[in-house]
């Protein structure tokens, strides 16, 4: 993959040649330094780091010319396996469309020039697949807090990519297969398996759209928040942003209320932050939607062989004893990223979707959490040849922290331009500070730092 654009204005004719030229400039280039080891790649537990001054001195002059000065530069390479789906991942990555559902956490969209149709083999249930990238960017854009992250390749290097291709191309060969009760599934009519498995990636994608943020609405308003959570030695502040959009595509029309915010627990992996949020039966802790009432577990379909990976229909259990609200979740993760989406269901919306594949009046507005490990770790010895790498912070291993952000969404009542009241921006706030401090509770975090 390559940009496309070099800022010059030509006729259709010329484009088309110059994106052949570049795409082939890059194929032969790209094919040079994935049959090549060390020096040019120097080998981490996260894949291998490419060698700045090794790769300088083979490749340049390259296609694109010498690296803008104080730009950081970071490659990074991966192998592992991928399981096939009904499209093989050659298919898959030529598809522009194809991009953001196979990788949510890193792509809001996508689109392509029709100018090459790719064919590939499509044989074998297993395909070996190699990533790299080679990526040049103005580190000073980008909030300190965040470079080790970036840094580290876990972000945006090759290890994530892989990570996010494995995990959704094991996710579509599930949801196509048959029920499998050795991975959790339920006595769920095959059907209905796969409507929730498409309701659920529904959700988890209207779910990312939200947390990458509006794009062109007809109104909406920005207010931001700050509030104090706990007390003494144990408080700590929290800053939101408070969004009050206009959605819906027929009229009315509806006000959404969404509120987010980041934060960095030094020290606490990722993983325990994760461990405690998918569990059941502590939802009550730190979901609003339960209204602290128990959880029954309705059904669960795994959707990978980590655990965690899994997608659950929930039910909320009134004081007494009757049933209460439907809750859909979906939990994801792998070796880079982890993510929890939710939100309430109408039972008899859900039930014509379950009978009749009826999802047009199925109405989702999810709320959830992001959890990405923060780039630090345990220090461990480099080897020696990496004083050259692009990426030396690779080479340690073991974070140490995370960045925790949550979302919080909620319909408010009027037509725009109504802006929310101040009790609706405090109660927003109030929700995500109420979840960032059950979560510091429950790891045992030490500082709650704001990003």
């Amino acid at each position: 993959m390559v940009p496309a654009n070099d800022g010059f204005v030509r006729s259709q004719p010329d484009t088309d040649s110059v994106l052949i030229d570049i795409a082939g400039r890059a194929l032969q280039e790209f094919c040079m330094v994935v049959n090549v080891g060390m020096p040019m790649w120097l080998p981490t537990p996260d894949g291998d780091v490419l060698n700045l001054q090794q790769y300088t001195e083979t490749m340049f002059p390259s296609m694109f010319g010498p690296y803008r000065m104080g730009s950081v530069v970071d490659g990074t390479t991966k192998t592992g396996e991928v399981r096939r789906t009904a499209d093989n991942p050659v298919a898959i990555l030529m598809d522009a469309a194809r991009w953001s559902q196979m990788f949510p956490g890193i792509v809001a969209s996508a689109t392509a020039s029709p100018i090459i149709t790719p064919s590939a083999s499509q044989n074998g249930s297993i395909q070996l697949v190699t990533w790299i990238v080679n990526m040049e960017y103005d580190e000073t854009t980008v909030s300190p807090l965040y470079h080790p992250l970036i840094r580290s390749g876990q972000a945006l290097g090759a290890c994530r990519w892989l990570a996010s291709l494995q995990r959704q191309c094991e996710y579509l060969a599930i949801m196509h297969s048959c029920p499998d009760p050795a991975l959790g599934d339920t006595d769920i009519s095959p059907t209905g398996r796969k409507i929730i498995f498409e309701v659920a990636q529904r959700m988890t994608r209207s779910f990312y759209e939200a947390m990458c943020g509006p794009e062109a609405q007809p109104w909406r308003s920005i207010d931001n928040w700050c509030g104090g959570c706990g007390i003494s030695l144990e408080r700590f502040e929290v800053a939101a942003q408070v969004v009050t959009l206009f959605a819906g595509s027929g009229a009315p029309g509806f006000l959404v209320l969404r509120a987010t915010t980041t934060v960095w627990l030094p020290g606490k992996p990722a993983q325990q932050v994760f461990d405690y949020l998918r569990h059941g039966y502590r939802r009550s802790e730190w979901d609003s939607l339960t209204k602290g009432s128990p959880i029954l577990e309705q059904g669960c379909f795994a959707t990978g062989q980590l655990p965690g990976n899994a997608i659950s229909v929930l039910r909320t259990i009134a004081p007494d004893g009757t049933n209460g609200d439907l809750i859909l979740q979906e939990a994801c993760t792998d070796t880079s990223c982890m993510v929890l989406a939710f939100a309430t269901l109408d039972d008899q919306s859900m039930e014509r979707a379950m009978n009749n594949g009826d999802l047009a009046t199925l109405s989702l507005l999810p709320s959830g959490i992001i959890i990405l490990p923060d780039g630090h770790s345990e220090p461990l010895e480099p080897p020696a040849s990496a004083a050259g790498s692009s990426s030396t912070d690779v080479s340690h291993r073991g974070n140490t922290g995370s960045f925790v952000s949550v979302m919080y969404q909620t319909l408010l009542g009027g037509q725009p331009p109504v802006k929310p009241s101040l009790d609706a921006i405090d109660n927003a706030g109030n929700q995500l500070c109420r979840v960032i401090r059950k979560i510091k509770d429950a790891v045992h975090a030490n500082n709650v730092v704001n990003v």
